[in-house]
């Protein structure tokens, strides 16, 4: 299954924020980038799988990742994962991201007009 994420990646991690009694939340712009993106993957899922309710892979999973950055910044490529894998559990393609045992990532070419990540997911028929 693929889905495509439009517009910068940001990096998960450093998204965190922690009160002074030490609860962790999510800054407001991750939480919007996150919102939006999950609402992007569900919609891409229901078209993917038409009148049957969309999966949820309950078994491990391989992600191939191809992001194209729109700018030379350097960025925490674990912290991208971390986004993404925060999407794709929030999105229920997976019921946790800890089913995502492989991964592989590709970094395209620099595009400042069209930034974005290419989600490949193989459940390997587990649906």
């Amino acid at each position: 299954m693929r889905f495509v994420l439009a517009g910068q990646l940001p990096s998960g991690k450093n998204a965190v924020k922690t009160t002074r009694t030490g609860l962790r939340y999510p800054s407001k712009r991750f939480q919007r980038w996150r919102d939006e993106q999950v609402e992007a993957v569900g919609l891409r899922r229901w078209e993917l799988t038409g009148d049957r309710p969309a999966f949820t892979a309950v078994h491990p999973v391989r992600c191939e990742i191809r992001y194209t950055p729109g700018d030379r910044r350097r960025r925490d490529v674990p912290g991208m994962l971390d986004a993404l894998w925060h999407v794709l559990e929030r999105a229920l393609v997976v019921e946790d991201d800890a089913q995502i045992t492989e991964v592989a990532w590709v970094e395209e070419e620099l595009d400042r007009d069209n930034p974005n990540v290419v989600i490949d997911v193989d459940a390997r028929g587990y649906y």
